[in-house]
């Protein structure tokens, strides 16, 4: 990484560095050299998950993730983004989407899929969602191979759909929820389908909504395990300390404890007495000599 030369760029690579405390992840979208209309529709349901956080790389790229892993690290690295998703189509693989994710601007890991049954608000009846903005989706995983061999998948999704939050979350912000189902069969392949929460007086229904697809896997790069490591280290937690509290508005607050005084036992201070009075003998009148 070529050196800052002034304190502005300082920052900005020092903000751009890992950290232990990591910076919301931003996600780029790619597009390969060809991309269908169906596709572009599929790209832009995407892009409504991820508003205010992504770059749209819009021109058409003559290069693929996995023969160009240089190209994209270039992209990421170029508008700062740790999560990108490529959009390609072709006779060989037509609706292919690839997930991926980065670590110090070096792709970490990428999964290939194929798109099928795409629909969108437009078409099959399915309604638009309407959502406010900050609200938060309940991800729901289906199926036993969440656990062994789609574990890693599921890791990207829910960075993609979901990322980081901290603190606690109320119900109101959960306004819909996303549902990945492994269908196993001759092809196995995730079913996605997307509700809306509407909340009633006692209880809360689902209304699906668009966009509703499957996800065909093709071909996949898994992390390494040392990368992996690194990108999951957290930071050291500091000794609890004793009798020391923060408040609401993040001031330290220490409580002391004092031994019991004994007050019958403490000797006064001394004061100095007042000094005498000195009185001066009146003069005794002497005798007269006859």
């Amino acid at each position: 990484m070529k050196a800052a030369t002034t304190h502005k760029g300082k920052k900005i690579l020092e903000d751009r560095a890992p950290k232990i405390q990591e910076n919301r992840k931003q996600s780029l979208f790619i597009k390969g050299r060809k991309v269908s209309q169906e596709l572009n529709y599929f790209w832009d349901e995407l892009a409504k998950f991820r508003y205010g956080e992504i770059q749209k790389y819009s021109k058409n790229n003559d290069f693929l993730p996995f023969e160009s892993v240089a190209e994209v690290e270039k992209a990421c690295k170029k508008f700062n983004c740790s999560l990108f998703t490529f959009y390609s189509h072709n006779k060989k693989r037509p609706m292919n989407v690839v997930f991926g994710r980065c670590f110090d601007f070096v792709v970490m890991e990428m999964y290939e899929f194929g798109v099928q049954n795409f629909v969108r608000a437009t078409e099959g009846g399915l309604p638009h969602p309407e959502i406010e903005p900050g609200a938060v989706p309940a991800l729901i995983f289906q199926g036993d191979q969440w656990e062994t061999e789609f574990s890693h998948v599921r890791s990207v999704f829910m960075d993609f759909f979901v990322g980081e939050f901290k603190g606690n979350i109320s119900p109101e912000q959960i306004q819909h929820a996303l549902v990945f189902t492994i269908v196993e069969g001759e092809i196995t392949y995730i079913a996605c389908r997307h509700y809306q929460v509407q909340q009633g007086a006692t209880e809360s229904k689902l209304m699906q909504v668009s966009p509703s697809f499957d996800l065909v896997p093709r071909r996949k790069m898994l992390p390494d395990e040392a990368v992996m490591q690194k990108a999951l280290e957290k930071p050291a937690q500091d000794k609890k300390k004793k009798n020391i509290t923060k408040n609401e508005l993040g001031q330290v607050m220490g409580r002391v404890f004092t031994p019991k005084q004994k007050v019958n036992e403490i000797v006064p201070k001394g004061f100095r007495g007042l000094p005498k009075a000195k009185f001066e003998r009146p003069a005794e009148p002497a005798d007269d000599a006859l």
